[in-house]
């Protein structure tokens, strides 16, 4: 079937009566030199099963969609006053029937009651748009417009979003603008020639790089974002390797790529402009600044930037004996020094559990009890530190393998109470998140939060306030082994205090410093506030206060 182009111009039309979405079908491009290529279509938003390497027709906008009092719900909010935390998923891995991955529409059913279950407000999945090796983990993208049939149809993947959307969970797709793989059925040498990508390869993945100097590039990737919040519903992007994008995937080189800092601008301009309510997140390691400033003021307008610095200091911390972390304290606390540069999100992600840097539990220092006290004081740690929070699947009840694509979660250890104590920790602690506007109420973080005492290396107790103008939360962090009885905690304000939250508590298989009690404050100096109350510090943990009168 020969296609028509249309005059002055590169687009070519066909038309194809009793064509069905059940058909499949390639181009066939004759190069100058006569060689003939076979190529899927880039705009295709179904792909043939794997290993097929066809497109399939598909009617957008047949689905009728049932989450309308959802996304309504949606209008007119502040992201940045909204509690956001994310549960990374990878859906081929995350649970087996039987022998095989679920599909999209058994997911609907069974991580969608999980998801609620655990009381995250979002979801996010890595490995869904198109891809060919699933040990790419889907970062290198042959379908932009297409969510992977390996799951389901495209309209099963609908499905999947709107269960979500009617459960109140939001949904955010990684999105890989910043290069794609060389397979010959794809965007390689569309027509012969380079018509995708510039000259070269990434020098750490071997994959291809985008020419964000052409407008016909960037408006495919435009119109790839646009179509998945717009088309798929879904609630917002995570744009992968935002440093490579900006530095051309030459990440020592430290010469800037203009034109990709301008294609994102673009983007998070036109969705900032269609979609306010959206939310588009950089994962980027760059200390590139403004990522998160408006575009209007010079930045380049993402919501949020994963904060890998704290990923990185918090865990080096976690694994330092206890003899030797009051010389680590101030690396543990850096991300509470920059955290006014950016919005950020602070992300324990699937990176950080594979190719043999073991999974979180086994970061943790100690033995087997030490290691949960460990890992429930990160967690607790994390979500009253400013920031988003995101957890890969597995972190919530103890994984103790690193994560491998090809194998599903080890659900049989929440037979054992310390894993189930774990999970029922992330629970209540995503609960208590989501309860306490002091922990996300993060426009103005000056405002929101302020130090008690973040550098005694003798007790390795960090303290801080989390408020907002109706409610005054007290954290105390103990990342010693010793607890504290009867410990001077500094607040500024005086007026009865009690305690809310326990990371210590006998129901997360803690060892039971609590404090059953309300306390007053005394009107005396102490760490550098007017008042004071006395407290006990549970050893390896976390409590928090909150001033009721």
């Amino acid at each position: 079937h020969m296609m028509n182009k249309l005059t002055n111009s590169c687009i070519f039309s066909l038309f194809i009566p009793a064509v069905t979405e059940n058909d499949l079908y390639q181009y066939e491009i004759k190069t100058l030199g006569d060689e003939l290529l076979y190529k899927a279509d880039p705009f295709a938003n179904h792909f043939g099963d794997k290993p097929k390497k066809h497109s399939l027709p598909y009617e957008q906008q047949k689905y009728i969609w049932k989450d309308g009092d959802y996304l309504a719900n949606l209008e007119g909010k502040n992201n940045r006053n909204q509690p956001i935390s994310i549960y990374e998923v990878h859906i081929g891995s995350w649970k087996f029937n039987e022998d095989r991955h679920l599909t999209y529409k058994e997911l609907a059913n069974e991580l969608v009651d999980y998801v609620k279950y655990l009381n995250y407000t979002h979801v996010e999945f890595i490995g869904v748009l198109e891809h060919p090796f699933d040990g790419s983990w889907g970062y290198q993208v042959t379908g932009f417009f297409a969510p992977t049939s390996r799951y389901g149809t495209p309209d099963e993947f609908k499905y999947l979003v709107d269960t979500f959307h009617q459960n109140g969970i939001g949904v955010i797709l990684d999105w890989v603008p910043g290069h794609f793989p060389k397979d010959a059925f794809a965007l390689e040498v569309f027509d012969g020639t380079k018509i995708y990508e510039i000259e070269g390869e990434h020098p750490e993945w071997g994959t291809l790089l985008f020419n964000y100097h052409k407008r016909e590039v960037k408006n495919f990737l435009l119109s790839s974002a646009i179509m998945w919040l717009e088309q798929f519903h879904v609630d917002g992007l995570r744009v992968d390797a935002v440093a490579s994008m900006l530095y051309g995937g030459n990440l020592g080189g430290g010469v800037a790529d203009l034109s990709a800092s301008t294609f994102l601008k673009e983007l998070n301009g036109i969705i900032t402009a269609r979609y306010p309510h959206k939310l588009v997140i950089a994962e980027d390691s760059s200390t590139w600044d403004g990522v998160t400033r408006d575009t209007k003021d010079g930045g380049l307008g993402f919501d949020f930037k994963w904060d890998l610095g704290f990923m990185h200091d918090t865990l080096n911390f976690m694994k330092t004996e206890y003899d030797y972390r009051g010389a680590s304290l101030s690396k543990l606390t850096f991300s509470l020094d920059y955290m006014y540069n950016e919005h950020y999100l602070l992300p324990l992600s699937h990176d950080e559990v594979v190719h043999c840097k073991s999974p979180l539990l086994y970061k943790m220092c100690g033995d087997w009890w030490q290691k949960f006290a460990n890992i429930r004081t990160l967690y607790g740690f994390m979500y009253t530190h400013p920031g988003k929070k995101l957890l890969f699947m597995g972190g919530e009840f103890g994984q103790t393998e690193e994560w491998i694509e090809e194998n599903q979660l080890m659900w049989e250890l929440l037979q054992y109470p310390e894993h189930n104590g774990l999970q029922t920790y992330v629970k209540d602690l995503n609960e208590f998140y989501r309860n306490n506007p002091a922990l996300y109420m993060e426009e103005n973080i000056g405002l929101n939060f302020e130090w008690i005492n973040g550098d005694n290396v003798d007790s390795l107790v960090v303290s801080f306030i989390r408020r907002t103008a109706e409610q005054e939360l007290i954290i105390v962090v103990n990342f010693s082994l010793r607890p504290h009885m009867d410990y001077y905690v500094g607040v500024s304000k005086a007026g009865v205090y009690k305690e809310v939250f326990n990371s210590d508590s006998k129901k997360y298989i803690g060892s039971g410093v609590v404090n059953l009690v309300e306390v007053s404050s005394v009107n005396e100096n102490c760490q550098y506030k007017d008042n004071y109350i006395k407290i006990n510090v549970p050893p390896l943990g976390v409590t928090i206060f909150e001033k009721i009168k």
